[in-house]
């Protein structure tokens, strides 16, 4: 059992709240000013109404079930889960508990073993197949998992990062595709380019700290005409700056930052772009634009009235670029820059113009195994990315897929060579892949 202690304190609201003390630091399971107000911002950021089947993860002392619950309405279910059952009667005696276990709107299920809890609530995620359930996790409650729940807290951070990233973007994308709209419905699709470079190298250029000593070997990958080179949009000006032309780039983000990654560039670079990216990198950008839908087929029918070819994001532009790369037929897939990790302590290579590390993200550190067998700090949202890619690698069982990034994160499924000696591996294409590139990208109605 975790040595931890649950100490009740009244909030400045007169309500009982009370603060966790695990041992190494404290934190509090609701507001220590007013837990009731703490709640409705909290729920409010979920999109919660009348009949909605919620799934609440972490009981606390019920203040936000009571907020789900009123939203829900009498048609309305909520099922919580919340693991160790002493830790529950403790959580009982303090809050609030005892009554919304008694609405029959509620279930409540408690496990001591955290591999009973997470199969229970996958199945109750999965259940009724068609209809949508809300996943509300109570952040404070996770404090409450033993050590040995690592990978089921992680995946509860997981979907909670995904989540508040896509509730916090919501509003820009919005606005952008109004803006972009019509001018995106003259753009030729992603998907004229795939399938189209079956077997052919392409080395994927992200902004990691590991790129700065790969910024040499570039040059000569594309002098020797070994592959292709694709770049996420932060390191495409300083790729230019040092005469490597990418064959092809991409930007996902609708931040209005992501124009200093176009700002000065005139160079015939191709451009893959999102619907929702700012106005400003659809309008200004001076190379052949292509279209990428994320897969969201309503977003899709937005622009152009019917279906079309998506692509998996994996919530980054360099997981997006991965999935154009293999969707392109490419094989080997080489990672470079793709550290996914504080390499000697910096998170992005000092070339590219990506903005700067939120202080929470450098916060919330998690350690990973490296390729160098050292345990590296990385945040939550690059440990993200990096199962994300995993899996997205796991599905291609004929394809090769290697990382030339010797210091940072290991990668399951890929195999670690320098980039040098990868060079040398491949043969010169016949091909002028470049050519295939332009002749293929043409906007509609050309």
């Amino acid at each position: 059992m975790i040595k931890l202690q649950i100490i009740p304190e009244k909030a400045r609201s007169g309500l009982n709240t009370a603060r966790i003390d695990t041992g190494s630091r404290e934190i509090y399971l609701h507001s220590r000013y007013d837990p009731v107000k703490e709640a409705a911002r909290m729920i409010t950021n979920y999109e919660i109404g009348s009949g909605n089947s919620v799934v609440v993860y972490g009981a606390g002392l019920g203040y936000h079930i009571v907020e789900i619950l009123d939203r829900v309405g009498n048609d309305g279910r909520v099922c919580v889960f919340q693991f160790g059952s002493e830790i529950f009667d403790e959580l009982k005696r303090l809050g609030n508990l005892e009554g919304i276990a008694a609405d029959s709107r509620v279930s409540i299920f408690v496990a001591d073993d955290v591999s009973l809890l997470a199969a229970r609530l996958a199945s109750v995620l999965e259940a009724e197949e068609g209809k949508e359930r809300t996943l509300v996790v109570h952040r404070p409650s996770l404090e409450l998992l033993p050590p040995e729940a690592a990978n089921f807290r992680a995946a509860l951070e997981d979907w909670e990062v995904k989540r508040s990233t896509l509730q916090r973007f919501s509003g820009h994308m919005d606005i952008n595709l109004e803006a972009n709209a019509e001018y995106c419905r003259k753009l030729c699709d992603v998907s004229v380019l795939f399938n189209r470079f079956p077997d052919v190298p392409a080395v994927l250029v992200a902004a990691g700290p590991s790129l700065d000593a790969a910024l040499p070997h570039l040059s000569g990958f594309i002098a020797e005409k070994k592959g292709l080179v694709l770049a996420v949009g932060s390191v495409l000006k300083p790729l230019l700056a040092r005469g490597i032309r990418p064959h092809l780039a991409v930007i996902t983000d609708p931040q209005q930052f992501v124009v200093n990654q176009i700002a000065g560039i005139d160079e015939v670079v191709p451009l893959v772009v999102f619907p929702t990216v700012t106005p400003r990198i659809v309008q200004d950008y001076p190379g052949p634009k292509i279209l990428a839908f994320p897969n969201d087929q309503d977003l899709i029918k937005k622009i152009n009235g019917e279906t079309s070819a998506a692509v998996e994001t994996g919530g980054s532009v360099a997981t997006t670029l991965l999935d154009i790369a293999i969707k392109m037929g490419s094989n080997p897939v080489i990672f470079v820059g793709q550290d996914l990790a504080f390499t000697n302590n910096r998170l992005h290579a000092s070339s590219s113009t990506h903005r700067k590390v939120d202080m929470e993200e450098k916060m919330v550190l998690r350690r990973v195994k490296g390729n160098n067998g050292e345990i590296l700090s990385t945040s939550r949202v690059l440990d993200i990315y990096r199962k994300w890619i995993e899996e997205r690698i796991a599905r291609e069982n004929k394809r090769k897929f290697i990382n030339t990034s010797l210091g940072g994160a290991k990668i399951r499924g890929t195999e670690v060579i320098p980039f040098p000696d990868v060079i040398r591996c491949l043969s010169r294409l016949k091909e002028d892949v470049n050519k295939m590139f332009l002749g293929l990208i043409k906007p509609k109605g050309n």
